[in-house]
């Protein structure tokens, strides 16, 4: 109750709740327009890279190209025509896991 009184509680104090980091970084994005959107656009581009072999089978041969994991996810889904997001999934599944 005290604390209340003395404006202890919240952000007003300078104590309890911590600010938002969302005014610093969208003043960045915005002094940064370019930069923001060339990372936005690679972040985006690996999961839609192969989305024409959607509903195409697994081969045996990128099975076991997905399990050897002798490439990084983005060369080896190049190489395949599939996205690196179909590449984990894959190995996850082939190697037990749950997704």
């Amino acid at each position: 109750m005290q604390l209340e009184e003395q404006g202890g509680v919240g952000g007003e104090s300078g104590r309890g709740e911590p600010r938002s980091q969302y005014p610093y970084n969208k003043r960045w994005r915005q002094k940064n327009r370019e930069r923001y959107e060339a990372t936005k656009k690679k972040y985006y581009r690996q999961f839609v890279a192969g989305a024409s072999n959607r509903f195409r089978r697994w081969l045996p041969e990128e099975d076991a190209a997905v399990v050897a994991h002798r490439e990084c996810d983005r060369v080896l889904a190049e190489r395949l025509g599939r996205t690196v997001q179909a590449i984990q999934v894959r190995r996850s599944k082939k190697k037990g896991g749950s997704v």
